[in-house]
């Protein structure tokens, strides 16, 4: 920004701007985390307002998100499976993940 009047010339520093604008995005991503990983369920961030939280509010629509029939436990999933099944299962999902979330190495099959 320049004023011819006083000769004075001012820059505007972008790089300051995304840096706040990236330490914004953080907070806002620790905050929804933070609401999302409350011990106490009573007082944990509901489904719906994790996605209108300003974090994700850009992909939420209300008017296109699926309701379940009946409520998810992972307890009626897992629970029922023998515990080598469950190993072998985890194992066959973990080792579709790129070598670099294991440090390059492999996971070992069970």
């Amino acid at each position: 920004v320049s004023t011819q009047s006083t000769g004075v010339t001012l820059r505007f520093c972008f790089c300051a701007l995304l840096r706040y604008a990236n330490l914004l995005l953080k907070f806002s991503a620790l905050d929804l985390l933070d609401k999302m990983l409350t011990f106490n369920h009573h007082h944990r961030i509901s489904v719906e307002d994790a996605l209108a939280h300003p974090y994700l509010r850009q992909y939420y629509d209300p008017h296109d998100e699926p309701v379940a029939d009946k409520p998810f436990t992972l307890e009626a999933e897992v629970d029922d499976l023998p515990k080598d099944t469950l190993k072998a299962q985890i194992y066959e999902e973990s080792a579709g993940f790129p070598s670099t979330c294991f440090n390059g190495e492999q996971p070992t099959k069970p």
